[in-house]
Parts: C-alpha cells; structure tokens; sequence
C-alpha cells in the first residue's frame, strides 16, 4: 500500500514532468537540451510503467534501459535516473549501442526499456519485432514511430516536446502504463475512434 510520502512523490513528479511539455524559449531550445528533456521522459514513462510480476527475478534486480543512440543521449538517460532516485525502487543499468545491435543480441538481451533515437538513421520495426510480446517498454522519436509499432513516440512541435501512445502496443507486451500517463498523450495510435 502506497505510504502518503510516496503518493506525494509520485503527484510532484507527474507535476514535474508535465512541465517538461510546457514550451522552451528560442534561447534554451538546441539538440542537447531536447535530449535533456527526452531522457526525463524515458525514466518518467518507466517510473509509470508496470511490468508482469515474473519480469523481474528478484526485489532489486536493475530495471535495464536500452538506448539505440548516441553515447551523450544514453549518459541523459543515466544522469535523469540518478537523479530520480532509480525507478520503484530499483537502481537504473543503461545500455548503449550506437547504431541498432544485431536482432540475435537484442533477443538475448534482458531489457525493460528500449529508447530508440531517430538519429541511427535505420527503420526501427525490425527492432520492434524482436521485441514483440515481450515486457519490454519501447520508446522513440521519429515521424511515425507508433504506427510503426512502437509503443510511446516522442515528438516534438513548436519547441516543445510531447508524446504519441499506442496502447495495444503497451497491451500486448503485458505492460501497463498509469491512466494518468496515457491521458496526456497527444495522440493515442491503434485505437478504435
């Protein structure tokens, strides 16, 4: 049962990271502020997400991110965990692979999270079919991304950055992700109008 110490945490992070999607001045607006600002969204979604209990094998085993991108993007990552404290408890292990890896690595790979840049250059289905029905939160930028299938999609306009969902995407992977979360999305892919 949550404590009132942890439902307050919780209030004021949600708090926080709307702010995130509040629009940024011309002056403070360049790539590695945007990235900043990504990597808040990538640890927020996890602290959000809920994974079938069989996920994890034990209490404070690592939530492991994967990031496919550039190395400064994977550092926002970690510095955006440590700075929350870890997610639900757990320490934060990110991974890095600069362009995507292999399809056999990624398979064999324990993952929770897999951030895709849109910087690789490369169509990320391949990844996400790896990835298909497997508890593994998959997050991107890029035009399209949860129509591709991919499961939260970062986009930016006007100087601000929001995000796309696709809930039968989060659905099908077994993953669960707060009400509260899905009702900020800007757009919800794959469901019935």
């Amino acid at each position: 049962m949550p404590t009132i110490r942890s439902m307050i945490r919780g209030g004021c992070c949600l708090l926080a990271w709307l702010a995130l999607a509040w629009p940024v001045s011309a002056v403070d607006w360049d790539p590695h502020r945007a990235a900043e600002v990504e990597a808040a969204y990538v640890v927020n979604f996890a602290r959000y997400t809920d994974w079938p209990a069989a996920t994890f094998e034990y209490p404070l085993e690592p939530l492991v991110i994967g990031v496919v991108g550039p190395r400064w993007l994977a550092q926002g990552v970690r510095i955006a965990a440590a700075a929350s404290g870890g997610v639900r408890g757990r320490p934060v292990e990110v991974v890095n692979w600069r362009r995507a890896p292999p399809a056999r690595l990624l398979a064999q790979r324990r993952l929770h999270l897999l951030f895709i840049d849109a910087s690789t250059d490369r169509d990320p289905a391949p990844l996400l079919a790896v990835l298909a029905g497997r508890p593994v939160l998959t997050v991107g930028n890029g035009d399209g991304f949860v129509d591709r299938g991919g499961m939260l999609g970062l986009v930016r306009s006007d100087r601000r950055i929001g995000f796309n969902a696709n809930p039968p995407a989060i659905r099908a992977a077994g993953l669960t992700l707060s009400s509260k979360v899905l009702k900020m999305a800007e757009r919800l892919a794959g469901e019935a109008p």
